[in-house]
């Protein structure tokens, strides 16, 4: 399969360039999503199924990506029915970042259930499924201060939160489930054990980019793709957009 350009991630950004590639006269493009709906977060209300004057593969991965000999690139996308090979001129990134759990951040103690980032707690809110009715919630991001506001709305929830420029996570215990996260408050220096029956925490994000570990792309030490102040790459033809990249200084 041949393409002039490909577009990884079919969240704002993703379709911010297709629509502007549209736009241009740029019908000879695919895009390429991992989740089954384009656009936004799948815990956000107004994100929901629509018609595209583009063509976009849901359910669908890049397993790898790697460099021709025209000065191209190929990539192996993985679906619902197999592996396509195709083959494309441009590549733009728009994968995206995760959250970066509490495991990512090294912070010690048990490993219980009832533990969970903001995205996951919205996701399994939106299942009509409450993590929990006595949860603690790390505020850093809009996700984590969304689902503190939904939590809230509920009557049998008793929700406290720990906004992160206040507090320092020392450690989570609990066995099969947290019943207990330990906390450093940075003023004072002093220690707080506080109960909980859920713990709900992020710090930071980590690029969505191991599929184009084998390319030459310039990366940042944690991943993130270097780019200028236009998108471009250190590569000819490969450009990103988003929380995966990063521009230059």
């Amino acid at each position: 399969m041949k393409l002039k350009t490909v577009i990884i991630g079919a969240g704002y950004y993703g379709l911010k360039k297709a629509y502007e590639n549209i736009k241009q006269g740029e019908n000879d493009l695919l895009v390429i999503e991992f989740d089954q709906i384009a656009g936004g977060e799948p815990w956000q209300p107004n994100r929901k199924s629509a018609e595209y004057p583009f063509e976009i593969w849901f359910k669908s991965t890049v397993i790898d990506m790697s460099q021709d000999n025209e000065g191209g690139y190929i990539l192996k996308v993985q679906h619902k029915d197999g592996i396509t090979e195709i083959s494309t001129q441009f590549v733009i990134i728009t994968t995206g970042a995760v959250e970066k759990p509490r495991s990512l951040n090294m912070i010690p103690g048990d490993r219980p259930g009832g533990e969970m980032t903001p995205k996951l707690a919205l996701s399994l809110l939106a299942k009509k499924y409450i993590p929990g009715y006595k949860p603690l919630v790390f505020i850093e991001n809009e996700a984590s201060q969304e689902i503190t506001n939904q939590l809230t709305k509920i009557q049998e929830c008793h929700v406290r939160t720990l906004p992160q420029n206040k507090v320092d996570i020392l450690s989570v215990h609990g066995s099969p489930r947290v019943n207990q996260v330990l906390v450093k408050y940075k003023e004072t220096n002093e220690t707080e054990a506080i109960e909980c029956d859920a713990f709900i925490y992020s710090h930071g994000i980590v690029p969505n980019t191991k599929f184009i570990q084998e390319l030459n792309l310039e990366l940042t030490d944690e991943s993130f793709i270097l780019t200028n102040a236009e998108g471009a790459t250190n590569l000819n033809g490969i450009y990103a957009f988003g929380d995966c990249s990063v521009r230059k200084k």
